[in-house]
This record gives structure tokens, sequence and C-alpha cells, in this order.
């Protein structure tokens, strides 16, 4: 990414849009329905343990990026919300100067 935020906005869009798909991709997968009697034998018993706990640690693994991309983001809106009122700031005084002179 570039240090300007008019160029990293479409690239904030785009990861949103992929978040918001590989999001909806875990919610597809119901896991409600598992029990382990429901398979056969150990290897498949242990092999369906395995996946989920490989799901489930992804799904750590995403949470705790967005929390951190969250509070980053979070960050850079007010840095901007206080750039842009301090603009406003000087351009009312800039103006209400050249308005008395």
């Amino acid at each position: 990414m570039t240090n300007t935020l008019e160029a990293d906005l479409p690239q904030i869009r785009s990861v949103s849009r992929h978040f918001d798909l590989h999001a909806e991709e875990l919610c597809e997968i119901d896991t409600s329905p598992m029990r382990a009697h429901s398979t056969n034998g150990f290897l498949q018993v242990s092999s369906v343990a395995a996946a989920l706990g490989d799901a489930e640690a992804a799904t750590r693994r995403a949470l705790l990026i967005l929390a951190d991309r969250s509070w980053a983001l979070h960050d850079t809106m007010n840095r901007v919300c206080e750039d842009y009122s301090q603009t406003e700031e000087h351009f009312r005084d800039e103006l209400a100067r050249a308005v008395s002179a």
C-alpha cells in the first residue's frame, strides 16, 4: 500500500469485499449436526476433529487480524476527521482575515 489515503481506498474496498466473501463462506459451513458417533471409525472421527480445529484456528486468526485492522482504520478515521476539522477552522480563519482586510 502507498502512503496516501486516496490511493489506498480502492485496495481497502477490495479487501473489505474479500473479507465479506470469506465470512459468507464460513457461515455456510453448518457444523451443528456433526457428532462423533455419526462418522465411522477412529480415523474419520479424528479427521473431522482436526478439520474443525483447523477451521476454528483460521477463524480465530481472521478475527484477530480483523480486530487489528478495525482499530487501525478507527485511528485513521480519527486522524482524518481531526485534519478535516483543522482544515475547516483554518479555512474559516483565513476567510475571516480576508473579509476583515
